[in-house]
């Protein structure tokens, strides 16, 4: 369609946090995804998120606390949430942020690692 872009990789991972940074809003429209990685990396760095049902979205997203989530992968849909956040007062917005940046802290590896061992690997060494 002609839309102009541009994509360009960060050299150094740690020059991410000021991309996400720059965003007023991340989109994920996906039909199919596994994480996305995007994601959980724009809940922490406070960036709202609208996505479709995939990947851990669902397990991140309650739509209107920590984000929005479209059940339908239209853009008439997306866009409809888009229109509410952008919408939000700064009050209410800020306060999605926040909130949307605590729901991903329990994907922390320090979380997930501790989980993985209390449940998986130390009954193991039991046996």
């Amino acid at each position: 369609h002609g839309i102009p872009f541009i994509h360009k990789y960060v050299p150094n991972q740690s020059d991410l946090a000021s991309c996400y940074h720059a965003l007023d809003l991340y989109l994920v429209t996906s039909r199919e995804e596994g994480g996305p990685m995007g994601l959980m990396e724009s809940m922490a760095s406070a960036v709202p998120v609208i996505s479709t049902p995939v990947g851990m979205a669902p397990d991140l997203i309650v739509d209107g606390v920590t984000g929005g989530l479209s059940e339908e992968c239209s853009a008439d849909a997306i866009m409809e949430k888009v229109g509410v956040v952008l919408g939000l007062p700064s009050s209410a917005l800020q306060r999605l942020r926040t909130k949307a940046r605590s729901a991903v802290k329990i994907a922390d590896w320090s979380i997930v690692g501790s989980d993985h061992w209390l449940k998986v690997y130390r009954p193991l060494l039991q046996l």
